[in-house]
């Protein structure tokens, strides 16, 4: 029998939900037809019908006004692209955004008007790096290379769009001394470079070529082939190196210490003997590329004759040199000899030649010898590393954090350890991940030694250090399967290694693993 509560449900009034409102009808007519014109590429048709939108109080959205904009600067249309402006401030919007104005300034500067375009940028409330580069780069366009300068002196940040503008600005302006004095100070900083800051100095060799210069201006041509070698197209730098007209000792370091830092050893060596037959006399940074090529393909013959060609000539040695020397005997299989040449011929108040010393030593597994170069009381390390910032204005770099980690984690004060790493100014790089797994493993940590590996491995994949330090971590606390996972994923990584380098007489033999090594 149903009772009360159930009666009182069946004879309840049946709920009704109140109807979803429509859509109005009447703006979405009116806008529809004008971005159907719009799409189709009726440009005029679909501007003038702004009018109407104008007299119905219907603002368009920003993204659909900008593609308006952004089709009128691409077909230079000014007259309607002044429709769209008129259109922003007829509907309220006197000062558009950020965003809008951005394409305001693009269309402006497009069509010629700079006028126009810098109103509208003085009027800005909020000006992003976007706009700046964009007024400076209508500047360019225009041939006006004072204004942009005096904008680009005024700019609260520069990017490497900002500085390639202002090259390539004074180049196709024949300002040749400009645009490579600009280039030059790019180059110092530390922003990076791409392909269009090699455009701005090949227009400046154009620009030289045309007014009979390109013999004399070998620093163009120097430039350039530097700026190849460090982007990694070495032939390209090789092929404008041996188009220069003249060259001089700049040249060929440049294009020498290219081979050099792209693994390209043997190139490197044959173009500094070429430079030596041309008694070309090499300075400090010649042989510092020439010895990182020896280190590079292993070769202690080139190595010794290019130390004893120092020792014959009367160089006098200084850190670049010395840490090269110490870096390509280590690195060939002689540390007792670098550790001479530390000893010896090294100034001791040169970190560079201590940072040397030690990342070689701790390459060859010589851990004492390390710690008795660079590690002591702990206490006393701290101090030593934060008076470098506080008393000595020394930023610590990655081989820096990478002793104190190493410091730190031999005396087992993990905590330390990790709030030091937590104030890194920048991301720990392999040395710094490799010196914590190092501890890890002499302390058995294993979560933290799992955290190391894993970063090193994805900075480093092919690299075997990761792996074999995490495996005698888990071997050492008895987790067999874990080692022999982490055994089958080295082998996996390291199917494409890299290759061996053997030297039979003069020529060097390159050898691969094959995967049936396994």
């Amino acid at each position: 029998m149903p009772s009360l509560s159930s009666s009182s449900r069946i004879f309840r009034p049946p709920f009704r939900t109140k109807p979803k409102p429509k859509p109005k009808p009447k703006r979405h007519c009116i806008v529809q037809p004008i971005l159907e014109l719009f799409s189709k590429g009726h440009i005029k048709q679909a501007l003038e019908s702004l009018g109407l939108l104008a007299r119905k109080g219907i603002r368009l959205d920003s993204r659909t006004l900008a593609s308006f904009l952004q089709e009128c600067a691409n077909t230079k249309s000014l007259k309607e692209g002044k429709w769209v402006h008129l259109h922003l401030k007829l509907t309220g919007l006197k000062q558009p955004n950020t965003f809008l104005s951005n394409h305001l300034i693009n269309l402006y500067c497009k069509c010629g008007n700079h006028v126009g375009a810098r109103k509208v940028f003085d009027k800005m409330s909020v000006r992003n790096l976007y706009s700046w580069n964009n007024m400076l780069s209508g500047y360019v366009k225009l041939g006006m290379v004072k204004p942009a300068r005096r904008l680009f002196d005024q700019m609260p940040e520069k990017d490497v769009v900002s500085w390639n503008t202002m090259v390539i600005g004074y180049a196709k302006s024949g300002y040749c001394d400009e645009a490579l004095r600009f280039y030059r100070d790019f180059r110092r900083l530390s922003i990076g470079f791409n392909e269009f800051s090699f455009a701005g100095v090949l227009t400046v060799c154009v620009k030289l070529k045309e007014l009979g210069l390109s013999s004399r201006d070998v620093l163009a041509w120097t430039t350039l082939v530097s700026g190849y070698a460090k982007w990694g197209d070495m032939k390209l730098a090789s092929e404008l190196f041996d188009r220069m007209p003249e060259k001089n000792p700049v040249s060929w370091t440049s294009l020498i210490a290219g081979y050099a830092r792209n693994n390209m050893g043997n190139n490197a060596l044959e173009l500094f003997t070429k430079m030596m037959l041309f008694q070309i006399r090499p300075d400090q940074f010649t042989f510092s590329s020439c010895l990182c090529a020896c280190a590079s393909i292993a070769s202690l013959k080139h190595g010794k004759q290019i130390h004893a060609y120092l020792i014959r000539s009367g160089f006098k040695p200084n850190a670049i040199v010395v840490s090269s020397l110490i870096d390509m005997y280590s690195k060939c299989g002689c540390l007792g000899v670098g550790r001479q040449v530390f000893d010896i011929m090294g100034n001791k108040q040169d970190y560079v030649l201590w940072n040397t010393m030690i990342s070689a030593l701790a390459q060859h597994g010589c851990g004492e010898e390390a710690i008795q170069i660079h590690s002591g009381l702990v206490e006393e390390g701290l101090t030593y590393f934060q008076s470098m910032t506080k008393e000595h204005g020394i930023v610590p770099d990655q081989e820096h954090y990478a002793c104190l980690v190493d410091l730190l984690g031999r005396a087992g004060c993990f905590d330390e350890l990790m709030n030091q790493l937590d104030k890194m100014p920048c991301k720990p790089d392999g040395l710094v991940w490799n010196a914590l797994l190092g501890v890890c493993r002499i302390h058995g940590n294993l979560e933290l030694g799992r955290k190391a590996a894993e970063n090193l491995i994805e900075l480093e994949p092919q690299s075997s250090a990761a792996y074999v330090l995490l495996s005698s971590i888990y071997a050492a606390l008895g987790k067999w399967e874990s080692v022999e996972k982490i055994e089958f994923n080295f082998f996996d990584a390291a199917s494409s290694t890299t290759a061996s380098l053997v030297s039979c007489s003069d020529p060097i033999l390159c050898l691969y693993s094959s995967n049936c090594c396994r």
